[in-house]
Order: C-alpha cells, then sequence, then structure tokens
C-alpha cells in the first residue's frame, strides 16, 4: 500500500515529527573500549527511560532521501 508521507505538509522545522540517528559507525572500537562502553551504554538507556518511558512511533516505511532535511515514504508497512 503506497502512501504520501508524513513531513509532506511541514511548513519549518517546528513541524517536522521525528528523526533519530544515533551515531554511524566508521571503525571499531578496540576490545579493551567494550566495558567502558558498555556502562555508558547502560548509562544513556537509563536515562532515556526515565525521560520518556513510552516514545509513540508511526509504523515503519520505505524512504527516499537525497539529504536529511526530507524523507518521502514510498511504502508504508503496516498502519
Amino acid at each position: 500500500m503506497l502512501s504520501k508521507g508524513r513531513h509532506q505538509t511541514a511548513t519549518g522545522p517546528d513541524s517536522y515529527q521525528h528523526h533519530m540517528t544515533f551515531a554511524y559507525p566508521v571503525e571499531w572500537l578496540p576490545d579493551s573500549a567494550q566495558s567502558h562502553w558498555e556502562a555508558e551504554l547502560s548509562s544513556i538507556l537509563a536515562d532515556l527511560a526515565n525521560a520518556a518511558p513510552v516514545i509513540p512511533l508511526t509504523a515503519p516505511a520505505f524512504c527516499q532521501f537525497a539529504n536529511m532535511n526530507r524523507f518521502d515514504e514510498l511504502l508504508i508497512l503496516a498502519d
């Protein structure tokens, strides 16, 4: 089922609905950093859970984009 994108009616940055990127890895961490990374990740996840215990999400969709300013939905997987 094809659908118009959720962001097609946006009129500016205040009406943009949602996009989240934590990181794009550029190289593997050394094994010696794993325990520190796991501890920090646990701390960050706890902070997120306290700040926003429930985050409502829309259905996943396949998108087309030329940059990080707009994501045109080509196919919504479920509603």
